[in-house]
């Protein structure tokens, strides 16, 4: 059996080995790297996520984030008011 390589790239996506398995390698623009600082910095979680169009010709990243309580959803609130980016605001009750 040959080695598997640690990096590839396939239809301009890159790839890391993880385990036996290729995933995606999600690099975050700039922009969305100081949100997921921001959201780390204030202990709230969250998650990263990439989709593609039919044709892979348009990426857009998605960043959700899990506030606990009431004063992490305003800090959510302000850093979207703040921000550049373009935002969507959901809020789910559990």
């Amino acid at each position: 059996m040959s080695k598997l390589k640690p990096r590839i790239t396939e239809n301009g996506i890159d790839y890391i080995l993880v385990g036996d398995y290729y995933i995606p390698d999600l690099k975050l623009p700039e922009e969305h790297r100081e949100v997921r600082d921001f959201l780390a910095e204030n202990h709230i979680t969250n998650v990263a996520t990439d989709s593609y169009t039919l044709d892979w010709s348009r990426k857009s990243i998605s960043i959700t984030a899990y506030a606990q309580t009431k004063a992490q959803s305003r800090l959510i609130d302000e850093y979207i008011e703040r921000s550049l980016l373009k935002c969507k605001r959901v809020i789910r009750k559990n």
